[in-house]
């Protein structure tokens, strides 16, 4: 580690760093809610808003460390919490525009489905954990989150991008810690009104004191606007590009084909991305309510249908029934595995 800030941390020692991590962050881990976390009774495919609320538990999860470490080190950072702060924000975003890499994580999730050694020996990482009481945690979010990285990162920039990306999320940070600063009594110290008793070493001193916190300044003001300025004239496409889809497969050895249509005829395994339709939940008496009405500009996975025709869907980890007869306009797109 290049950073002093980790010193005595091994890089080739993950769990050490991991540790390193919990104590900093004051988690306690017996206070996670984890029979929450993998209780699959609610769990129905892969949940972009896991990378929100559950941010704590996957930034100390080995795993996901380690891709995350692939393209954003820590040691790269200047501070341990702006390094923080930009991977909360980078998992943000996944939680916030991830539901197109959720669907392409179901979509490989099934065909994989009770061939765990293939995808295990495939993405050399399990398909799922399971835990002490039997509850069964499947690793959706490693995989949402390289398919993420490659198509977001590894197929659109170099390295010269790589930094503008951790700008673009730093924006905030900076502007937040120029407040701070701004606001901390150590930085707003006055010259005495009676300078009579001022002697030249209480000068000396002053002049240091006014150099020093113009420098500290400085430094946050630039980072600020050099943010600000990428922020402003950032061009990289948050949306999954299936063309960079297939390419990241093909770096597993998996060849498959994109089908794109835009009729309203499904199937399971297609991929839809949608506007304005409503989804049903079905109770455990069969009954049919409304759950979500007016879903807008959204990627949903079709996993089956109902004995009736109805179109089954997961979405944010959940089992709906789809309804797009509002919809002004659907995009079907199926992953076709060789």
């Amino acid at each position: 580690m290049k950073n002093p800030l980790f010193e005595g941390i091994k890089e080739s020692n993950p769990s050490d760093l991991i540790s390193f991590l919990i104590r900093q962050m004051n988690l306690e881990l017996n206070k996670i809610n984890l029979s929450l976390y993998n209780d699959l009774s609610n769990q129905y495919g892969a949940n972009q808003e896991v990378f929100d609320y559950h941010f704590n538990k996957l930034i100390i999860d080995e795993l996901i460390w380690n891709e995350i470490q692939n393209y954003f080190p820590i040691e790269n950072f200047d501070s341990y919490d702006e390094a923080i702060y930009f991977y909360k924000r980078y998992f943000n975003i996944i939680a916030e525009c991830g539901c197109g890499y959720v669907a392409i994580a179901n979509s490989i999730f099934n065909y994989f489905e009770g061939r765990e050694q293939d995808f295990q020996e495939t993405f050399k990482f399990p398909m799922y954990t399971i835990y002490d009481d039997n509850t069964i945690d499947y690793n959706y979010e490693l995989l949402v989150l390289k398919v993420f990285n490659y198509s977001v990162i590894t197929a659109q920039t170099d390295d010269y991008c790589i930094n503008d990306i951790i700008n673009y999320f730093l924006k905030d940070f900076y502007s937040e810690k120029i407040r701070i600063f701004l606001n901390n009594p150590e930085n707003n110290k006055k010259l005495p009104d009676n300078l009579s008793d001022f002697t030249e070493e209480d000068w000396d001193n002053w002049h240091k004191y006014e150099e020093e916190r113009e420098k500290k300044y400085k430094e946050l003001y630039d980072k600020w606007v050099n943010a600000k300025n990428i922020y402003k004239n950032f061009g990289v496409s948050i949306d999954p590009n299936f063309a960079d889809i297939k390419k990241f497969l093909q770096m597993y050895n998996m060849d498959v084909k994109v089908v794109l249509n835009s009729n309203k005829q499904y199937q399971e395994g297609d991929i839809v991305a949608c506007n304005n339709f409503s989804l049903y939940k079905v109770d455990e008496n069969g009954e049919v309510t409304l759950a979500i009405d007016h879903v807008l500009s959204h990627y949903i996975y079709v996993s089956g249908f109902t004995e009736d025709g109805k179109v089954i869907v997961s979405s944010w980890g959940n089992k709906y029934i789809y309804d797009d007869e509002n919809s002004s306009w659907v995009y079907k797109l199926t992953l076709k595995y060789n």
